[in-house]
């Protein structure tokens, strides 16, 4: 998986690796085109924004579709949700 991994980063930049019960899965971030597309579509539905996206980035391990009960899917959106938060950064006037 070690080199799989690498082969991503090289194709797609940051990638981001989820574990819910012991499960990996594996995905790219969004571009910021497809996220203002996502938007356009999910129509101010947040889950439904995310679980696109999500679909999109899918890469490989363990497909996250698959996932059964609530709590595990909604697992699985918060982990996705957390990952696309901004970095940190400063804003100063000067």
């Amino acid at each position: 998986m070690e080199k799989q991994i690498k082969e991503w980063k090289s194709q797609h930049g940051n990638i981001v690796e989820i574990a819910i019960e012991k499960q990996v899965s594996y995905f790219r971030t969004p571009s910021l085109s497809e996220f203002a597309m996502g938007q356009a579509t999910s129509q101010g539905n947040n889950v439904r924004l995310l679980e696109d996206l999500m679909e999109k980035c899918f890469l490989g391990g363990y497909d996250y579709k698959q996932v059964q009960g609530f709590s595990a899917q909604m697992a699985y959106l918060s982990a996705f949700s957390k990952a696309l938060e901004p970095k940190s950064f400063e804003i100063k006037n000067v």
